[in-house]
């Protein structure tokens, strides 16, 4: 009698709780690959505004850093890739302040756009 207490009690707890779903999606290797390379990109981006020329520009041309900051956060992976991508072409060493001057100004114009 008491067992048919409990298989009662359980099968009405069973029928009256809301059971919930999973769900459970395969993650390619280019969509990982794409999300990891686009945290490298943002790495990068930021890294070039920290430095003090690049900062001490940003505020000649009044843009304050942080919001150049926040706006590298609102770009699209092609954005940043694009941008991340002329940082690596400035050329090494001195003399670089008009390649910096001009991707200064290409991430001004994206930050204008967005």
């Amino acid at each position: 009698m008491p067992q048919r207490i409990f298989q009662t009690l359980l099968a009405i707890a069973l029928i009256t709780v809301p059971i919930g779903s999973a769900q459970a999606a395969l993650v390619g290797t280019e969509e990982v690959v794409e999300r990891q390379a686009s945290a490298e990109e943002k790495a990068h981006i930021e890294k070039f505004l920290a430095r003090d020329e690049v900062r001490r520009q940003l505020i000649e041309m009044g843009i304050s850093p942080e919001e150049a900051e926040r706006r590298v956060g609102s770009m699209t992976p092609g954005e940043m890739q694009r941008i991340s991508q002329n940082i690596d072409a400035l050329p090494a060493g001195q003399g670089r302040s008009g390649s910096v001057v001009l991707l200064l100004l290409v991430i001004i114009l994206l930050i204008l756009v967005i």
